[in-house]
């Protein structure tokens, strides 16, 4: 997913990030809450652009045997920044809803 594989979104993303760091003082945070939009896009906490489904990842964990996904539009998501890469690494909840 690096800017050398010719994806337009990825590259609009990367220049986001760039323009976002320019301004910031301190790091990026290495882990962020998100959202999953309606069109599967990844909504950040802390960055200003919706990222399209290609070009996000998501762990091998969270899909089923079956070639889909447990993630769905709505999920609140635990994000790892690794690099310019968002990686969807788990779905949060309210703990007053699993304890």
């Amino acid at each position: 997913m690096s800017r050398g594989q010719n994806s337009p979104g990825i590259s609009r993303l990367t220049d986001a990030i760039i323009q976002t760091a320019k301004g910031a003082q301190d790091v990026a945070p290495a882990f962020d809450f998100g959202e999953i939009t309606s069109n599967h896009e990844l909504l950040c906490n802390s960055f200003p652009m919706a990222i399209p489904k290609s070009d996000y990842l998501i762990c091998r964990s969270l899909s089923s045997s079956g070639g889909g996904s447990k993630v769905k539009p709505g999920d609140r998501v635990l994000i790892a920044w690794v690099g310019n890469d968002p990686v969807v690494i788990d779905i949060i909840m309210e703990a007053s809803s699993v304890l």
